[in-house]
């Protein structure tokens, strides 16, 4: 027993063996038929460099939307300087709609949206929602327009309290305007809220969060006939603009505005604007006198 016990033992061994030599010999035969040519063993040590980190940009996203075919000069690039000289805080520049060849895109984040109504504010309501969406736009952000322009030194704290105008006045006005007011009055009777006008055409400071729990209370305004800053801030304290009084807004609605009167207002306010209509040489030597300067936005000056 000890004997044939110990031939099957040594049996069992070869039959061991043989296997690992097979194997062996396998894998330096697949080695052999894997194994790279000599200009393959180059490519295979070629490093793989990764691509650059996409820019980050510091600080609070201002957003504009922009069209420009409705702009009737310099606007935008105004508009830029005056927040380069006077918002006193980290931003950058987000404009969604058409790019300028000025443009400095290494400074401007541009996201290209072709108007799809010939009722704006149908087409603001997806520029929000582009807004919103992307990420590059900070959870909190300011929306500006291409002729909203810093007279005087600014912070957030002075875009995040709320304006208005008073009460809505549909009877004022025509158009589209009109329409959209009176829609937006309709959708605050339905809750039973007050009929304010936050339109004031100044900056305003939206949160993302709370952007999408208006559309959530006032799901019609995702069609975008209707005044989403009164919804957005509806409920809400706000001061009552009174620009011949106050030092907030100087509104430019003349196309002769008296060029003493425009020095000695703009001393005191924080914003101007202008309509499409009043955007004059008088005001357009006027801005220029003062943001002079480049913006970091720019690419050439001319």
């Amino acid at each position: 027993m000890k004997k044939n016990t110990t031939v099957d033992q040594e049996q069992s061994v070869e039959q061991t063996e043989e296997k690992a030599v097979e194997q062996a010999e396998e894998q330096t035969v697949q080695k052999t038929d894997d194994a790279p040519s000599n200009g393959e063993e180059k490519a295979a040590d070629v490093v793989i460099i990764p691509e650059p980190a996409a820019k980050i940009h510091p600080g609070i996203s201002v957003v504009i939307p922009y069209r420009a075919d409705e702009a009737n000069g310099q606007e935008l690039r105004f508009a830029l300087r005056s927040f380069e000289k006077n918002f006193k805080e980290p931003f950058h520049i987000v404009v969604i709609g058409d790019k300028e060849d000025w443009f400095d895109e290494e400074n401007i984040i541009h996201i290209p949206f072709d108007s799809k109504d010939d009722n704006p504010q149908v087409n603001l309501i997806e520029i929000l929602k582009i807004a919103i969406a992307d990420e590059r736009v900070t959870e909190t952000f300011i929306w500006s327009n291409d002729d909203i322009y810093l007279l005087n030194e600014i912070t957030t704290a002075h875009i995040t309290i709320p304006k208005a105008l008073g009460k809505f006045e549909p009877e004022k006005y025509n158009g589209h305007y009109k329409s959209n007011m009176e829609k937006t009055i309709a959708l605050l009777a339905e809750q039973g809220l007050p009929p304010v006008n936050y339109g004031t055409h100044t900056p305003f400071f939206f949160d993302k969060a709370k952007l999408q729990e208006m559309f959530e209370k006032f799901p019609e305004a995702l069609k975008g006939d209707c005044l989403f800053e009164s919804l957005y801030y509806i409920g809400q304290f706000p001061i009552i603009l009174d620009w011949l009084n106050d030092n907030w807004l100087l509104p430019i609605i003349s196309l002769n505005p008296d060029p003493k009167q425009l020095q000695s207002f703009s001393e005191k306010k924080f914003f101007l604007n202008n309509n499409p209509r009043s955007y004059s040489p008088t005001l357009e030597k006027f801005l220029y006198e003062r943001f002079p300067e480049m913006s970091r936005f720019e690419i050439e000056s001319r």
